[in-house]
């Protein structure tokens, strides 16, 4: 059991690294990536990003997004 849910938390992490990469951010968050900032959350109950609001995540602790300048 406590396998399963640590695989399901990696592959939550691997899935936010990818989906808040530089390439993927503009301004704001799409739906995609506030959607998997929520289910890590949620994975967490409560405890990752307890802060923040469920809005933009780019305002969420510990997320930096970044604009790309000329795209």
């Amino acid at each position: 059991m406590k396998t399963c849910f640590a695989k399901n938390v990696f592959f939550l992490w691997v899935y936010m690294a990818i989906a808040f990469s530089p390439l993927a951010c503009g301004e704001g968050c799409s739906k995609e990536q506030n959607r998997a900032l929520l289910e890590i959350r949620n994975s967490t109950n409560g405890l990752a990003f307890a802060g923040w609001d469920g809005r933009d995540c780019c305002q969420a602790d510990g997320i930096y997004c970044t604009v790309k300048w000329g795209s």
